[in-house]
């Protein structure tokens, strides 16, 4: 039971993630298929190399949320600008280097929960499944949610969906600045 809900609350951002991608409209279902694989995978990976990596990941922690942060931002930016920009196609070499940085970003505090897990003695392949499937899910309804808002608001979902992202981050931000 544990390990579902570690899975759903690691694959939120996942979520949110996609809802961006879809509102903006330059994500098409092969792509979404993709960013839903990658981000399942990233998710199972970085719970598994916390897990794993232990001591290693502990210097890394000090610094994850930041890291999330300003990636997230940097992607919700870019996605706000694009929004108001006109004509352009979607662009794999684009698509990849973002779903990587987005990957990245939604799936660095997993790194901290595969940590935690190990401390508290839970096993590792029912929590990495549980997030990678639970990713994998998530990011197909948040992109399917994200097109209908983006078939509501045209071209300018785009920037909802940026804006998403950007809250995503700051969130992210707060909460690592908060006393625990």
């Amino acid at each position: 039971m544990e390990s579902i809900a570690v899975g759903i609350s690691l694959a939120l951002d996942c979520f949110s993630a996609a809802f961006g991608a879809g509102c903006g409209g330059d994500v098409g279902r092969g792509q979404a298929l993709i960013m839903a694989s990658s981000f399942g995978l990233f998710q199972a990976g970085m719970l598994s190399a916390g897990w794993v990596g232990g001591a290693f990941a502990a210097e890394l922690l000090e610094y994850n949320s930041l890291i999330a942060s300003v990636l997230l931002m940097l992607a919700g930016a870019h996605m706000i600008v694009e929004s108001f920009k006109s004509g352009r196609e979607p662009c794999w070499k684009r698509f990849t280097a973002a779903l990587l940085a987005l990957s990245i970003a939604t799936s660095i505090d997993a790194l901290t929960a595969g940590l935690s897990l190990r401390f508290l003695e839970l096993s590792l392949l029912p929590a990495a499944a549980s997030a990678g499937l639970a990713s994998f899910l998530l990011t197909l309804l948040g992109y399917r949610l994200g097109l209908g808002i983006g078939a509501t608001l045209g071209r300018r979902a785009g920037a909802v969906g940026g804006s998403a992202l950007i809250l995503l981050a700051l969130k992210i931000l707060l909460e690592s600045l908060s006393p625990a």
